[in-house]
């Protein structure tokens, strides 16, 4: 499950898997062109992810009383949220600071949509 909340993304980096799982799910070659866009689409949604939870541990143990308070003051979200997030042990991608145009051409393309969505186990936005 992916789950999207402003212009971060959350995930299971265990249920994901790396760059060689999504090529293996599709069928299709590193160097190919569909391999290519695979990468890129999985670059721009899961790569320079950070463990949450180590986050926390190595910069913001001091700041914040305990991760629960982290997740919900750092990105603003609801509590019942962050303890789901704790619960799954997620990752975390800024998608503000990547801007590569096959996110948003990615839309336009409901079949890859669908089978991206598929992929990763859904998405749900939280706003």
């Amino acid at each position: 499950m992916l789950i999207r909340v402003n212009q971060y993304c959350f995930f299971n980096k265990r249920k994901i898997g790396s760059k060689y799982r999504i090529f293996k799910f599709f069928g299709v070659k590193e160097k190919s062109y569909a391999g290519k866009t695979l990468l890129r689409l999985y670059m721009q949604y899961f790569g320079d992810s950070e463990l949450l939870r180590q986050t926390y541990r190595k910069y913001y143990k001091k700041e914040f009383s305990s991760y629960k308070d982290f997740l919900v003051c750092r990105y603003n979200l609801s509590d019942k949220l962050a303890e789901e997030i704790m619960k799954e042990n997620m990752s975390c991608t800024n998608l503000s600071f990547k801007q590569d145009d096959i996110a948003y051409s990615f839309d336009a393309d409901e079949e890859l949509k669908k089978l991206f969505v598929e992929y990763v186990g859904g998405i749900r936005y939280e706003d």
